[in-house]
């Protein structure tokens, strides 16, 4: 979707897997800056989260409804989807594709899983649990630490005509993610990072612009995705904060809570295997 990445990433690195699930760079000339010109890792968190509305604004939200269409670069080919964010870090996301039918994604309680017409019912492991957890994580860079073994700027390059912070976010599992920032804004232009998804890791880059404010929390209306040579285009509808939510939002599907009884079985199975684990 996000994708994050930044304070809002996660609202849009999430339909950048479902994507990928569904299908499987731009040239810039850059400049390298004077490392006394750029902001500690302390000062560019801390300009970011600020860029991105403020700490204040952002933890006033307590859930997040989006709404959203993405144009897949094929004829006729249209998703219409509907994510729902809450705190600590719930996510629900569901989309209806033209002509392919629905799928969705969502993490709840610590489960990422994903329910996806090429994939059948999956529960998320490793690098992909991993970004997943990181993407539903509701504050963001408000709680860099519990996600990003460190954060930094590196470089300030100039894409397109524009200066742009380079930083690098080192997560605590998973590959770098890189973004460029605004020098003026601190909202993020570019994002680049390495998806991992059941059918493999693909190199993503996205593009994020119509930024407006809600709230005062500022979010990207319009992204772009490069993947595999595809161009995708996500365009954000509407935006709704601290909403009334069903109290089952975020309950998991029966084919997923059927994997997590499987696997949790299983897990208990192989304990008792175990020298030393048997009751007396």
């Amino acid at each position: 979707m996000m994708i994050h990445t930044n304070t809002n990433a996660k609202v849009f690195t999430i339909p950048t897997r479902l994507i990928l699930t569904l299908s499987m760079a731009v040239a810039c000339n850059t400049s390298i800056g004077l490392a006394e010109d750029l902001p500690s890792s302390k000062e560019i968190i801390a300009k970011m989260i600020e860029g991105g509305g403020g700490a204040s604004a952002m933890r006033k939200v307590q859930n997040r409804v989006v709404k959203m269409t993405m144009d897949f670069g094929m004829a006729g080919v249209i998703g219409k989807g509907l994510i729902h964010f809450s705190r600590p870090s719930n996510m629900h996301l569901a989309m209806d594709v033209a002509g392919m039918g629905s799928v969705e994604e969502g993490v709840s309680d610590g489960v990422a899983w994903a329910l996806a017409m090429m994939t059948g019912p999956q529960i998320k492991e490793g690098d992909e649990r991993a970004a997943a957890l990181r993407e539903a994580n509701f504050d963001g860079l408000l709680d860099w630490k519990s996600q990003y073994k460190k954060i930094e700027c590196v470089s300030k390059d100039t894409l397109d005509g524009k200066e742009y912070f380079k930083v690098e976010m080192t997560p605590l599992q998973g590959e770098v993610i890189t973004s460029y920032v605004d020098t003026k804004t601190y909202l993020p232009y570019r994002t680049e990072l390495t998806l991992s998804t059941a059918m493999g890791d693909f190199d993503v880059v996205v593009f994020n612009g119509d930024y407006r404010a809600l709230n005062g929390v500022q979010y990207p209306y319009k992204s772009r995705f490069e993947v595999m040579g595809q161009t995708r285009v996500l365009t954000i509808d509407s935006i709704k904060h601290n909403v009334e939510m069903p109290k089952d939002q975020f309950k998991l599907p029966d084919e997923i809570a059927a994997l997590v009884a499987k696997s949790e079985s299983e897990k208990s199975k192989a304990s008792e295997k175990i020298p030393g684990n048997d009751t007396p």
